[in-house]
């Protein structure tokens, strides 16, 4: 598939890679990273699965929760964090398997009954 700027900037919506807007971070993936993993796959969203997956085995343990004073903030889990990448990966790749065989189109049929004269 050939990337160009918008679908660049649509897989980062897709994938929450977002490039920070004031600087001060980067995105897990530069545009010259995606630009090539575009090119290995046939689809938008096989990218997007990949993408979701390799996020899931990035994952690290962090601070579950903490407290200071009387305040107390209950963090996302490593599991649920986990959980929510490879479910996004699964939701990609079923799209992408979707886009490649269409199955039976939508059709519709209308029929019309005519009542019989009884008595």
């Amino acid at each position: 598939m050939e990337p160009t700027v918008i679908l660049i900037k649509r897989l980062r919506l897709m994938v929450n890679d977002p490039i920070p807007a004031n600087g001060t971070g980067s995105p897990l993936f530069t545009d010259e990273d995606l630009r090539v993993m575009f090119y290995e796959h046939e689809s938008i969203f096989s990218l997007a699965s990949e993408i979701w997956t390799i996020k899931a085995g990035l994952i690290q343990g962090d601070i579950q929760s903490y407290s200071a004073g009387n305040e107390k903030y209950d963090l996302t889990s490593m599991k649920d964090r986990y959980t929510h990448a490879l479910a996004m990966a699964r939701l990609y790749d079923d799209k992408a398997e979707a886009e490649k065989d269409p199955g039976e189109p939508d059709t519709s049929l209308i029929l019309k009954f005519r009542t019989p004269d009884v008595m």
